[in-house]
């Protein structure tokens, strides 16, 4: 029920650009037909190709244009590598923006609810987002929504000599059966300790007037709220209880 990507999958093209014959027996599949297994052979199958034809002749292969470079580039409208979770009119807003609708719909139709994934960094926490199943935001049961967790940290502190100071946190799936969790638990960058099971705090992936909530703080159960500045990487992180919690 999880999915793994690079940076993001901010729209239906990552996934309709591989169907129909991109499979590896070369069966045609219809988009209206294409289930996340089939996305993921698909993908994993064209890499597979590319790299093949690299291998054959690496000259040709770079001389010519290649497409799994254009991949992991800037532009690639149906990438999931060069792609992150903001506002498409602005690369670093304060908030960012809810999943595609289209998107949700085919992963929940294929028993994925959740989404982790790397790449953009915000903040001192790994931020998550909720979105319910048309892709509007709210707070929704486990059942009814998709979550987003990007683990990317990489600039939590920007006082500190590796940008990332005290700051580290362990992003943990717990499969039961059929089931999983996920549990989030690490050190903000002044050292303040926070953890959270997602699936079990509806408040956690939601969006209120003082950032993103995202996780919570181990000895007072405060709410951990990452806020990014327009334009820049730069996140303030607040702390605030249950009762101060309100939507901007």
């Amino acid at each position: 029920d999880t999915v793994f990507v690079h940076g993001a999958i901010p729209s239906i093209a990552c996934i309709s650009a591989f169907a129909n014959g991109q499979r590896s027996d070369g069966e045609d599949v219809p988009f209206a037909n294409f289930t996340v297994a089939e996305w993921c052979e698909s993908v994993n199958a064209w890499a597979r190709r590319e790299v093949r034809s690299w291998e054959e002749d690496p000259v040709e292969y770079a001389t010519s244009g290649s497409d799994f470079c254009r991949y992991a580039a800037p532009g690639c409208p149906h990438s999931v590598i060069y792609a992150d979770w903001l506002q498409r009119s602005d690369r670093r807003p304060a908030r960012p923006f809810l999943l595609d609708p289209e998107v949700a719909a085919f992963l929940r139709k294929g028993g994925v609810r959740r989404i982790v994934c790397g790449h953009q960094p915000y903040g001192d926490a790994p931020l998550v987002l909720r979105a319910t199943r048309d892709g509007t935001g709210g707070i929704g049961t486990q059942e009814s929504c998709t979550t987003v967790i990007v683990c990317d940290t990489m600039y939590s502190d920007p006082q500190a000599k590796d940008l990332r100071g005290k700051a580290v946190s362990e992003v943990c799936i717990e499969v039961d059966g059929d089931s999983s969790r996920c549990t989030i638990h690490g050190a903000l960058r002044d050292g303040r300790r926070h953890a959270c099971t997602v699936e079990e705090d509806g408040r956690i992936g939601q969006s209120f007037d003082t950032g993103v909530c995202s996780s919570r703080l181990e000895d007072d159960g405060h709410y951990v709220l990452l806020d990014r500045e327009n334009n820049s990487l730069a996140v303030t992180t607040h702390v605030a209880s249950s009762a101060k919690l309100h939507h901007g």
